[in-house]
């Protein structure tokens, strides 16, 4: 310390004065500083009530997580109230908001409530921390895992601090007054350069060291006396407080962290005694108390504090004796339970010095996670999985992906699959979709050169991460590639199969056009594919078939002409010899009236009639074997007939089977659909051929019968005219008799003439009515033939593939009308009698029964006679 000479007036000395101008610099700059400090105070204090607001607010946050989660206003309100009153006047209020904005808990110290719930109503709305306008109002969203379960505010001031920055800003003025005081009075100048500056920078340093400052360098430090020794110890202190206080922020957090986690956490002590367990753990044993009890009677979650872990499950304490033999490795204990699966991990706690104070626990709920890995491990030994990435680089993959790429994944992660799958409809701009958010459902195709394409039925789906970014995305199907592959196959067989369907249609229908044009000569020479070879077959045999009919019938047809020209030359040839007959009646006629004429001449002519009635013997009995031949032939014609009606017969039941085949042709169209609609017209065709050859065969089963008819007729009027000579040959016999009898006695012959002229009247009208059925056989026999010539006329429409089998049957001329009956006729009536005793008795006498029976038997030819030959419809 300096001395000041009492003799020197103070106020004089250089010192006073250096110590005055010394004091003025050092209370300006004491003000100064005081300001400055105190303005840089004031701005750390509101900077630290913010900061503190923003720290206390999530361990806040955190302590009535539970609470908010399961509504509970109590414990909420709690924490609020313990807050204000930790708070020694700081806190001004605090709120608590449910996820659906209502208030669980609010507590009002003085603040602005409705600034507080705007502030925790924002944080809520937009999931992101909230401020006041001055900030000292913060508020944040509160989870419970990725669940919102609500949010809260808190208010807080900051006068107090700035009223302790006002205590100490005095403090500090008085402070530097003293020291300047003492400065300037006791070292001056030295002292304030050599101490008050430096205390006074320690000071400083110190008191932000006391308001939490640990992150300020300490001043001083490297001086080598008090001060600096001062300084060095201050920085000492001030690193244990930095450690002290991140410790006990740590443990804040970690308790905190402990405690409203939602891991469940046991601690206990070296006794394995239970000293604490948290809301998660409390919950866990609730949920599976009732398994517990099945092993544990007694098991009670709500008083397991201070009892053994070791007890709660049946094999804990096989895990407590390695901890207490000094186990310091994580031990995991399993136990399956009746409501689920438990796997507990243990570790032993130490302290700083490496003493064990007791072990914690974590409990964790196995069963919904081995569920999982059951079923993903399912879904793998049936379905497809695969991993890639946003752009479509493979991540991960299942044994079943890459056995359908045939690599391994060490060879396939990473590789761009962007290009290579496709959708239903052949974009390969999957990808992008999944990056719009897409999900694609269905078929899918992916490239595998050199192998085919892959096929699969798959879902497709984006991952997102909490800000909805798609991260990755999962394929999950099902490998359809063996069943795409048998469809195309199948599809490939049926277009096959259409193909051949349709070659066997268009050559079906050719066949049948020239079958309906009546060609016969035109097999399906092309062999059918598989079944439709048998349809071949049985065209072809029904066409040769019906040939062969067809020609049958022409060859009958013509055998039918033959025969019949044969009966018609007989015919003209017995009409012939009943023309002489009829003029030796006459010349006959003729001589008995010249008989009856002349008596003198008897004799003579009773010997030329013995001569011409021996000539006429002859004749008659001449046209009975004619007559006897006639009724022969007709015989062979009826013959002949029943040969074509049996023919007609075997036509009908081919153009019956013809029918059927078109009927059953026609079905079978019909189940084929469109594809079978123009087989069905061609079946149709093939039915009305068929029905055009009944239509035929029954005209010609009509002609045939009505022919048959008539021959029949013939042959009876063939056979009354035998009956008729042999009356001839009796008639002549008796002439003979009688003109015998005339030569010998001349006393009988006006009755022998009236008898010989009676019988020469009746043997007039019996040749010409013989004359009349001759001519009548001649038109039936011209008939006839012109019934077969119309029958090969319509067998010509037929090609048959004979030369000149199906050509028209020739028409024989017809031979030219006879004029002998209506002769005869005249010749009879311009007949004169032989004398007045003569009377013309054949006029009066009526004719014989001939026509009458020429009546009945047309009338029994109109009415046909039915055979088992008869032709009948289908």
């Amino acid at each position: 310390m300096t001395t000041i000479q009492a003799s020197l007036p103070f106020y004089r000395s250089v010192f006073f004065k250096t110590l005055m101008m010394t004091f003025a610099a050092t209370i300006f700059a004491a003000t100064s500083l005081g300001i400055a400090n105190y303005r840089s105070a004031r701005a750390t204090a509101v900077l630290e009530a913010r900061e503190h607001v923003a720290a206390l607010t999530p361990l806040i946050a955190r302590q009535i997580s539970g609470a908010l989660r399961f509504s509970k206003a109590e414990p909420a309100d709690d924490a609020f109230k313990a807050l204000i009153a930790d708070s020694d006047g700081e806190g001004l209020g605090a709120i608590a908001l449910l996820a659906d904005g209502t208030v669980l808990a609010e507590i009002d110290a003085g603040g602005a409530p409705a600034q507080l719930k705007a502030t925790a109503a924002t944080a809520l709305s937009t999931q992101s921390p909230a401020r006041s306008p001055d900030e000292l109002t913060y508020a944040i969203p509160v989870k419970v895992g990725e669940t919102n379960v609500g949010a809260i505010a808190i208010a807080w001031s900051d006068k107090r601090a700035i009223a302790v920055i006002n205590a100490q800003l005095l403090k500090s003025i008085a402070i530097t007054t003293v020291i300047a005081l003492i400065s300037q009075t006791l070292i001056g100048w030295a002292l304030h350069r050599g101490l008050a500056r430096p205390l006074t920078r320690v000071n400083g340093a110190m008191a932000r060291v006391s308001a939490q400052d640990y992150a300020l360098t300490i001043p001083e430090t490297g001086r080598q006396d008090e001060i600096g020794a001062i300084a060095r110890s201050l920085s000492a202190f001030r690193d244990d407080l930095a450690a002290s206080e991140e410790a006990n922020r740590l443990a804040l957090i970690r308790g905190a962290a402990l405690s409203a986690g939602t891991t469940a956490f046991m601690l206990t002590d070296n006794d394995h005694r239970i000293t604490y367990m948290n809301a998660a753990m409390r919950h866990l044993l609730h949920k599976h108390a009732a398994a517990l009890r099945e092993l544990q009677p007694g098991f009670d979650p709500e008083t397991l504090l201070g009892t053994r872990a070791d007890q709660i499950l049946p094999s804990a304490h096989q895990t407590a004796a390695p901890l207490d033999g000094g186990a310091t490795e994580t031990l995991r204990l399993e136990q399956e339970l009746a409501s689920g699966a438990l796997t507990v991990l243990i570790n032993p706690v130490f302290d700083a010095d490496g003493g064990k104070i007791g072990h914690v626990s974590e409990w964790l709920d196995v069963t919904e996670s081995r569920q999982n890995a059951a079923i993903l491990e399912a879904m793998d030994t049936t379905q497809v999985r695969a991993e890639f990435t946003a752009d479509g680089k493979l991540l991960q993959a299942n044994a079943l992906f890459c056995k359908m790429l045939g690599a391994p994944l060490d060879t396939l992660r990473m590789r761009d699959f962007a290009p290579l799958l496709r959708d239903a409809g052949g974009s390969d701009a999957i990808f992008a979709r999944l990056a719009r958010g897409d999900q694609i459902v269905g078929p899918l195709s992916l490239e595998r050169a050199p192998q085919p394409l892959a096929h699969l039925d798959a879902v497709f789906g984006p991952i997102r991460d909490r800000s909805g970014t798609v991260i990755k995305q999962v394929l999950l199907g099902t490998d359809i590639t063996e069943i795409v592959e048998e469809r195309t196959r199948i599809e490939a067989a049926r277009a096959a199969d259409q193909a051949d369907q349709r070659n066997v249609i268009d050559t079906l229908r050719a066949a049948l056009e020239h079958l309906s044009e009546g060609d016969l000569t035109r097999p399906i020479d092309t062999v059918f594919p598989g079944e439709y070879e048998t349809l071949r077959q049985d065209f072809n045999r029904a066409t040769a078939t019906l040939r062969s009919a067809m020609q049958s019938v022409l060859e009958k047809a013509d055998s039918i002409r033959s025969e019949t020209g044969q009966i018609s030359h007989a015919a003209e040839d017995l009409s012939r010899r009943t023309e002489q007959q009829a003029a030796t009646l006459e010349e006959t006629a003729a001589a008995l009236n010249e008989l009856t004429a002349s008596v003198v001449s008897a004799a003579e002519g009773a010997k030329r009639a013995n001569e011409m009635v021996s000539q006429a013997k002859k004749h008659a009995e001449t046209s009975g074997e004619v007559v006897h031949e006639a009724v022969l032939a007709m015989g062979e014609i009826e013959q002949s007939s029943n040969k074509i009606s049996r023919i007609t017969g075997v036509i009908d039941e081919i153009a019956f089977q013809t029918n059927l085949l078109a009927l059953n042709a026609g079905v079978e169209a019909a189940r084929a659909g469109e594809a079978g609609r123009g087989f069905a017209v061609v079946a149709s065709e093939v039915r009305a051929l068929a029905q055009r050859s009944s239509d035929a065969a029954r005209e010609i089963a009509s002609l045939i019968s009505s022919s048959s008819t008539q021959v029949k007729r013939g042959v009876e009027l063939v056979g009354q005219a035998g009956e008729t000579l042999n009356g001839i040959q009796t008639s002549v016999a008796d002439i003979y008799t009688t003109v015998a009898d005339i030569a010998g006695s001349t006393s009988e012959q006006s009755a022998g003439l009236a008898e010989i002229n009676t019988a020469v009247n009746q043997l007039d009208q019996v040749t010409q009515q013989n004359a009349a059925m001759f001519e009548q056989t001649s038109a039936a026999h011209q008939s006839l033939l012109q019934e077969a010539d119309s029958l090969g006329t319509t067998m010509a429409r037929f090609r048959l593939g004979a030369p000149g089998a199906a050509a028209p049957l020739a028409m024989p001329a017809p031979p030219p009308a006879r004029a002998s009956a209506p002769h005869l006729k005249a010749v009879a009536s311009a007949r004169k009698p032989a004398g007045p005793n003569v009377a013309p008795q054949a006029e009066a006498n009526p004719p014989i029964a001939f026509s009458s029976v020429r009546r009945n038997s047309a009338a029994r030819a109109l009415k046909p006679v039915r055979t088992e030959d008869d032709w009948e419809d289908f």
